[in-house]
């Protein structure tokens, strides 16, 4: 009997040995399997979202190198892991904390199961050079400050003693690598890219500040982080407090999205720097006070040509954007703070420099900054710097308030948050599309459920719609008024009788009456009879061969040349003189047709179709400002032999002897087809011959000349 307990007591140890062994083959296979141990595309895509394109590149090159190292098992937990909290991260951008149990997985995997692998593997004999890669990868992925996800999971679990807590440089690197920011926004269109922006800074202020990140401890145990504590290097950007609200009025927001967005695909690398990105930073994060992100002295040109290209441009008029040597003065690769002149040096009497140093007036005098990078903050007693040089490229003027136009500062480099001002107040009253979240108006409340909003947006514009149809249906069918009749009845008689007569009201076909304009481009004006036409003050009573080349019509009212507004003979023909010289010129007519020419008119250009009109027209010469009236003729002499001539017609005579037309307006050539033969006429001391003065009726037929009445105004 006692023989029988030893041996089963020994079967049962036995047992338990054996269990255990297979136990642990279990284990091994699990992770030894050659099944299903290659990478395939999809697993390799996941791979690049979670750990980047390189390091999933050598994940497919590490299996297909081993035999049975499940490789596989791993990438698809890394993989697996990494998706679980992006998408925590894509759903959640701020606003509540993160539980760590994820990240805290996420790491342990990368520093510990991969290294377990390994020496699994490498027993036997089944671990490459390609998969210690790999593991080198992965290890240097977790510090990269470029690894999004990796910055964020080591602010949520940041080790026991911390030693894994990335710095506010780190963050900014990440945020810029790992979002579209200003190197890529400009796909986006201008709500999208504003609001884009708005979740970059509302992410990055919130995860500033471990806590916010952090989930309540349980009772008696303190949180890891205080509520006042912020990642090393954010202080200044801790100040810039973000407002989710108001974010779509910050001036740098709109700035990007307006005017540098577009700019940026034209920044290029500099002697090996990525100056994209580097702005990109600078920009976003460095200008704020985000400690450790620079501008690279070689980048410096690259981003002041960017801004001095975009400054001219209208949309963006109002960001103060500077040319070039105005911002290469600002020394921004080695300033700590952009635009420090926007404040004074604290002191009276003692200028600081923009490399920080400071000077008393009194002692170095006002050059003491030229060996400083120049001028940085103005005097306490002078505390506005000017927008004027008073002397090289970087010493600006100081003055006191009011005296001169202070220096400002272009509205991406500004070292705080601003805000446009507020034109439209917009307030909701409902919470965000989906949240489901209870709000109260007035002591009463009530909870918008989940999914109601996509019936608001399919009920109103159905209502809208049918609203819309009953209005036009009532409009269409509304009875019309009747227009009150255009006409008027007169009542006449004749012999048979009364009868009324219809006649239109007086205007009535005005608006029918279009004048429409015409554009005439004269080649050549010559020196006599230069258009070929017979003019009343502008208007064309008779063209000649010349004015019909140039496409002249009789009824034209010549209303402008060469671009000159003409009212008057003299304006006419004073333009004349000036193009005259600039061929071709522009007429500008208003065509009226012949019917635009009355039958008086006519009948003056003609000189008269008959001897029984001669007095109808010698009256009529003195009324048209055709020609000298008979009462002129008579103070000449009598029988129009003798004439005294118009101011104008003294002032074109210029003072000497008008022997040559060459000194008179071809208008007024053809005198002698008017008047009696030559002879010596006294104007006013000046012995002139009436042949060389303009004929006020003459056409010069055949050539044709210009011909008006307003050389003979006053006659």
């Amino acid at each position: 009997g006692s023989g029988r307990g030893e041996l089963k007591l020994m079967v049962l140890r036995q047992t338990s040995r054996t269990a255990r062994l297979l136990l642990v083959l279990s284990c091994w296979i699990c992770q030894l399997r050659p099944a299903g141990s290659v990478i395939d595309i999809y697993l390799e895509q996941r791979l690049t979202r979670a750990v980047g394109s390189k390091i999933a590149g050598e994940f497919v090159e590490c299996s297909a190198s081993v035999a049975v190292c499940n490789i596989h098992w791993l990438a698809r937990k890394i993989a697996t892991i990494a998706e679980e909290i992006l998408e925590d991260f894509d759903e959640y951008r701020y606003g509540r904390p993160f539980k760590p149990d994820d990240c805290t997985e996420l790491i342990s995997t990368i520093t510990t199961d991969v290294a377990a692998l390994r020496g699994l593997c490498a027993a036997t004999g089944n671990w490459s050079g390609q998969c210690t890669r790999v593991q080198n990868s992965l290890v240097e992925r977790l510090a990269d400050q470029t690894w999004e996800l990796g910055v964020a999971c080591r602010i949520i679990d940041p080790g026991p003693s911390k030693q894994l807590l990335p710095t506010c440089d780190d963050l900014a690197i990440a945020a810029v690598s790992g979002q579209d920011t200003l190197t890529t926004c400009h796909n986006f269109n201008r709500s999208e890219c504003v609001q884009n922006f708005c979740n970059i800074y509302g992410q990055f202020h919130w995860r500033l500040r471990p806590r916010n990140l952090e989930e309540d401890p349980p009772a008696g145990v303190d949180p890891l982080f205080g509520d006042e504590f912020y990642l090393p290097g954010c202080p200044l950007m801790a100040e810039h407090s973000f407002d989710s609200e108001q974010c779509y009025l910050r001036e740098d927001v709109n700035a990007f999205c307006d005017c540098i967005c577009e700019a940026m695909p034209s920044v290029q690398f500099q002697n090996g720097w990525d100056c994209p990105v580097m702005i990109d930073q600078y920009l976003m994060f460095g200008r704020l006070g985000v400690e450790a992100i620079d501008l690279h002295r070689d980048c410096e040109p690259e981003l002041c040509s960017m801004l001095a290209r975009q400054a001219g441009r209208e949309q963006c008029a109002n960001l103060n954007l500077p040319k070039m040597q105005d911002c290469t003065a600002m020394s921004l690769d080695q300033v700590e703070t952009t635009c420090p002149w926007l404040t004074d040096s604290g002191e009276d009497g003692v200028l600081e420099c923009l490399d920080g140093h400071r000077c008393r007036l009194d002692e170095e005098g006002w050059a003491c900054c030229e060996s400083h990078l120049g001028r940085g903050r103005c005097p306490r007693d002078m505390p506005v710097m000017c927008d004027t040089l008073c002397s090289g490229i970087t010493e600006f003027c100081c003055e006191t308030k009011g005296r001169c136009t202070p220096r400002t500062c272009p509205t991406v480099l500004l070292p705080e948050v601003q805000y446009l001002p507020i034109t439209t107040t917009m307030t909701s009253t409902f919470p965000p599309p989906g949240s489901g979240k209870d709000f109260e108006e007035e002591g009463w409340s009530f909870r918008v459920q989940q999914g109601s909003w996509v019936w608001l947006l399919l009920v109103i514009p159905t209502l809208l719609l049918v609203a819309i149809l009953f209005l036009v249906i009532r409009i269409k069918n509304a009875p019309q008024p009747v227009p009150e009749p255009a006409t008027k009845l007169e009542e006449e008689g004749d012999k048979l009788g009364g009868f009324h007569r219809v006649r239109p009201k007086p205007g009535q076909f005005d608006a029918l009456r279009k004048r429409p304009v015409v554009s005439i481009e004269v080649g050549n004006l010559p020196e006599q009879r230069p258009l070929g036409l017979e003019l009343l003050e502008t208007k064309v009573v008779r063209v000649h061969s010349l004015g019909e080349k140039w496409g002249f019509e009789v009824g034209d009212v010549i209303v402008e040349i060469g671009g000159v507004p003409v009212d008057t003979f003299e304006d006419l023909w004073a333009r004349i003189q000036v193009e005259r010289d600039r061929p071709p010129t522009k007429f500008l007519v208003e065509r009226l047709g012949a019917d635009g020419v009355d039958r008086d008119e006519l009948e003056v250009a003609n000189g008269g179709a008959s001897a029984g009109g001669k007095r109808a027209r010698s009256k009529r010469r003195g009324a048209s400002k055709i020609a000298p009236s008979e009462a002129a003729d008579e103070a000449a002499g009598g029988k129009g032999e003798e004439h005294s001539f118009s101011a104008s017609a003294k002032k074109w005579a210029g003072g000497s002897p008008m022997g040559s037309t060459a000194a008179l307006p071809s208008a007024m050539v053809g005198w002698e087809t008017w008047a009696t033969p030559p002879r010596k006429v006294d104007v006013e001391g000046i012995i002139v011959d009436p042949l060389s003065v303009a004929s006020p009726t003459a056409a010069a037929a055949g050539g044709g000349g210009l011909n008006s009445v307003a050389a003979w105004r006053g006659s």
